[in-house]
């Protein structure tokens, strides 16, 4: 599989594994990992290789947008599962490749809270990643007016 990502990708080609449970701390690192590579290097292709049963969905979206926002060459290859949150990660390459065998779960994010499966720990913990997720928003914009010379206070 390699040898082939290879000879359609390039050898320069930069390649990341998931392979287990999506957490906003993998994807922490993950992101880092990407960014840095791709301000050296906006035309750098990234590989993601992605089994995975799932995790944390608001992280993962902050991290599909971060990737469609910059413009990223990420390709995203099935070779397992990919369940639930780890279908919106693969959802972010922008070539999308899956093994033969390579099952997929998507389900609708909003589902646990319509059907009352969500106890009060579990709002509070939705809430608290929301307003994560407006933080991060904002962090973006400010990293964009940033390399762009402006501030956000100026807007």
């Amino acid at each position: 599989m390699y040898a082939k990502l290879g000879e359609r990708y390039g050898e320069d080609a930069h390649y990341l594994v998931l392979d287990g449970e999506v957490t906003e701390k993998v994807l922490e690192v993950m992101w880092s990992e990407i960014f840095e590579k791709f301000k050296s290097n906006p035309e750098q292709i990234f590989i993601l290789i992605i089994t995975s049963p799932g995790g944390e969905f608001v992280a993962t979206y902050n991290f599909y947008m971060k990737v469609r926002f910059w413009g990223i060459k990420l390709v995203t290859v099935a070779v397992g599962t990919v369940f639930s949150a780890s279908a919106l990660l693969f959802l972010a390459g922008y070539e999308r490749l899956a093994l033969r065998g390579a099952l997929f779960l998507f389900h609708n994010s909003q589902s646990h809270i319509e059907n009352g499966s969500l106890d009060e720990e579990d709002h509070v913990r939705l809430a608290t990643h929301l307003h994560t997720s407006q933080v991060a928003q904002k962090q973006l914009l400010e990293d964009v007016l940033k390399l762009n010379g402006r501030d956000i206070e100026k807007l």
